[in-house]
C-alpha cells in the first residue's frame, strides 16, 4: 500500500533518526517533512510501532496517511520534479 508520511519534529536528532528510518524502510522524501513509500501491512506496523519510542509524543506530531491505488491514480504535481520513476506513469505534471 502507499504511505503518505509527515512529521513535525523538534529535536534535529530525534528527527534525523526518524529520516534515516524512513529510508531504511524504503520511503522517498517528497518535502522536507513528506514522505511516499510503498510498503506492506505488516512492515507498516512494525515502522509505526519503532517511531512511536522514537518520538517525543508531548512535543512532535507524526501522521500516516494510507492512499488506495486508485485515489494515488489521481494525484496532481505542480512544481520541482522528483524522483519520477518511482511514482509511475499516471502522474500529472503542469
Amino acid at each position: 500500500m502507499k504511505v503518505l508520511i509527515t512529521y513535525d519534529i523538534i529535536k534535529t536528532s530525534i528527527r534525523n533518526r526518524l529520516i534515516d528510518k524512513l529510508f531504511d524502510f524504503g520511503f522517498q522524501r517528497i518535502q522536507y517533512s513528506i514522505f511516499l513509500g510503498d510498503i506492506s501491512k505488516e512492515k507498516i506496523k512494525i515502522l509505526i510501532s519503532s517511531c512511536r519510542e522514537l518520538i517525543n509524543k508531548n512535543e512532535d506530531s507524526l501522521y500516516f496517511f494510507c492512499i488506495c491505488e486508485e485515489d494515488f491514480k489521481q494525484k496532481i504535481f505542480l512544481g520541482k520534479s522528483i524522483d519520477i520513476s518511482y511514482l509511475d506513469s499516471d502522474f500529472i505534471f503542469f
